[in-house]
């Protein structure tokens, strides 16, 4: 990541211990011990191992707002497709880690809801960063459709080996070109991209 923050040992840490072991039965003591931190550092920045995956998801959030992705220029599709593939791009490193995530979050009953939750989050964001509200009913419809279209792409992508991730890219494209039919149909009068 671009301006890596301080915490960044603690987020690398957190994400190769999950993917050599999985999350459950992961420790904190754990963490701290990987990443070089006494234990009391971690728990004064953290107070859980879901914090800390929290606050990475937050600082790919806070990348993606500080580009500049609204241009009145390109069409809402386009800008969604760019802050999507942005995420990708910046999740990449940590791809194996996130996946033993994903696979614990079946038997975890406290990781799915929260990290829905936070997804849920994240999609707003990018709507924001797209130039889209996402606030009211409206905005939540939008969001859970944006929610649907990221997952369905990072199961794509957490299986997509290629250099150019093709197969993702394809995926999200599809996926937002039926968010875009679907928005049409919702919202007569406003698709993702309105009439000009």
């Amino acid at each position: 990541m671009a301006n890596e923050p301080e915490t960044m040992p603690a987020f690398e840490a957190l994400l190769a211990l999950t993917a050599e072991r999985g999350w459950q039965g992961l420790a904190m003591t754990d963490i701290a011990r990987r990443c070089h931190w006494p234990m009391a550092k971690l728990c004064q920045n953290f107070g859980s191992k879901w914090a800390i995956l929290a606050a990475y998801f937050d600082q790919i959030d806070t990348e993606l707002l500080q580009e500049d992705l609204a241009d009145p220029d390109s069409s809402v599709r386009d800008r969604l497709f760019e802050a999507l593939m942005f995420r990708f791009d910046r999740m990449a490193p940590h791809k194996e880690g996130l996946h033993a995530v994903l696979r614990s979050a079946v038997f975890d009953p406290t990781l799915w809801p929260c990290g829905l939750q936070r997804m849920m989050h994240s999609c707003g964001l990018s709507l924001e960063a797209a130039g889209i509200s996402s606030g009211g009913l409206a905005g939540r419809i939008k969001i859970k459709g944006l929610l649907a279209v990221y997952l369905a792409t990072m199961r794509v992508w957490l299986e997509d080996d290629s250099a150019g991730l093709e197969k993702t890219m394809a995926a999200l494209d599809q996926g937002l070109g039926r968010l875009d039919g679907l928005a049409e149909l919702l919202f007569r009068r406003r698709p993702l991209d309105p009439p000009s």
